[in-house]
């Protein structure tokens, strides 16, 4: 049986790479970023690509996570992003914490794309730490390769698409 906390995180990364999608076709990142994002749960996938935390910007942008200036978490929009994909107040609040703590460590970096990128690393180490991330390979590669006739954008739409809110 699947745990809570683990559901609640797949459905934020769901939420999070349907956002992605909506910024590929304003940004046109490289399919490196689709790639970076599908294996976001991998622990041996370091998260260097600076496209990633690019595309980062503009999700974090259409959710309204940070101030337009870059400088602090709307921690009201982010509770309610985290409650809309199924977490609890209590463990709405903890990701909230989480993510404030995430952005005070990389507040002294100015370039908006790397510090998305390292506030994406923090999070995902911190959602580790807690033992809450899904399995490495939920939203199954393999099906990325299954049809050879839409592109690897084609299939990461059609596999957010398909899995559970």
């Amino acid at each position: 049986m699947e745990d809570v906390k683990e559901s609640v995180i797949k459905a934020l990364s769901v939420n999070l790479g349907k956002m992605l999608i909506e910024c590929q076709a304003e940004l046109e990142f490289s399919q490196d970023v689709v790639k970076d994002m599908l294996d976001f749960w991998n622990e041996n996938n370091n998260l260097t690509s600076r496209d990633l935390g690019c595309a980062l910007v503009c999700v974090f942008e259409k959710n309204e996570f940070l101030s337009p200036d870059f400088g602090h978490v709307q921690d009201k929009k982010a509770f309610e992003f985290f409650e809309k994909a199924g977490a609890d107040e209590i463990m709405a609040g903890q990701l909230v914490d989480l993510f404030i703590l995430c952005k005070r460590q990389t507040s002294s970096i100015e370039n908006f794309c790397t510090s998305a990128l390292y506030l994406a690393k923090c999070f995902r180490y911190g959602i580790f730490t807690m033992h809450w991330n899904p399995e490495r390979f939920y939203w199954k590669h393999s099906q990325l390769h299954k049809s050879e006739h839409i592109s690897r954008t084609g299939a990461f739409t059609k596999l957010f698409k398909s899995c559970p809110n």
